[in-house]
């Protein structure tokens, strides 16, 4: 719980100043630890979005500070701008349209959808122009995040995540490839359990009746981890296709354009070993 300190009291992103004649004054509030730092101008993203860094910090400042901060405040902001590599200029320009803005809100621009796209410089640019001619609206993002580039160090559980699965046959080169929202794990049970009734829909029961052969389950393993599942449709799609070999019908890789099947001849996965049973 916050505490009053010197007659200062914050309150989520605001600071409450009590005055000696016991009137409350705010402006905006800042931790000690508070460095300043922000997306630098000169880093490879759109440049909406880093002109949405200047109207986020100018709107958040007009919003919370009372009449008595407002110089005070947009000089903490213009030293915060040039330190991340902002012209001297775009926070006076922002502070400016800022203030001229009329209250009323802006009619929404209708969309017949969303992209989202990686944002690459020269490249995408003409992409969401092409797009807006159409009524598309384009969310530009970065691939390049620290989470991507840093690794995890703590290791995941092997088939304890949703994402992409392969089965093995004992007996031959075969495996079935699928996918769950779920834990791996769970849904190997459940391939256990539909083996055990001899379930007539499952493709390892057909595999196991019309061959002859046993399916290893506990050789189980994760393909991918993905949280996304349209990601994960298009992922198994690609397994599956990867894998002429595989107990899955072709009419689980049908989803993918015929251009990606072209790409996708030549990433095939070997057969592997068969086994001795």
């Amino acid at each position: 719980m916050e505490v009053e300190q010197e007659q200062r009291l914050p309150f989520l992103d605001v600071l409450v100043i009590r005055r000696p004649e016991g009137r409350l004054a705010h402006t905006v509030y800042r931790k000690s630890t508070h460095t300043d730092r922000y997306l630098n101008a000169a880093s490879h993203h759109h440049p909406a979005q880093i002109t949405s860094v200047i109207n986020t910090l100018v709107i958040r400042s007009l919003r919370l500070t009372d009449q008595e901060h407002p110089h005070e405040e947009e000089k903490q902001l213009k030293r915060a701008l040039l330190a991340n590599g902002y012209p001297e200029h775009a926070g006076k320009r922002v502070f400016k349209r800022a203030r001229n803005a009329p209250s009323t809100s802006e009619k929404k621009e209708q969309t017949l959808g969303t992209a989202f796209l990686p944002y690459v410089q020269g490249t995408m640019d003409k992409i969401s122009r092409v797009l807006q001619k159409h009524q598309i609206k384009t969310i530009f993002h970065s691939e390049n995040t620290i989470s991507n580039l840093l690794r995890c160090d703590k290791d995941r559980r092997p088939l304890e995540s949703k994402g992409i699965y392969e089965i093995p046959c004992t007996s031959c080169e075969q495996t079935y490839v699928g996918r769950t929202n779920r834990r791996i794990s769970c849904r190997i049970q459940e391939h256990k359990a539909a083996i055990n009734r001899q379930e007539p829909t499952s493709t390892l029961v057909q595999h196991m009746n019309q061959r002859g052969h046993k399916i290893d389950l506990t050789g189980s393993r994760t393909l991918a981890n993905i949280d996304n599942e349209t990601s994960r449709i298009y992922r198994e799609a690609i397994e599956i296709e990867k894998r002429p070999h595989s107990m899955n019908t072709r009419d689980d890789a049908q989803r993918l354009p015929s251009t990606w099947k072209t790409a996708l001849a030549a990433h095939h996965v070997s057969p592997r070993t068969a086994k001795k049973i």
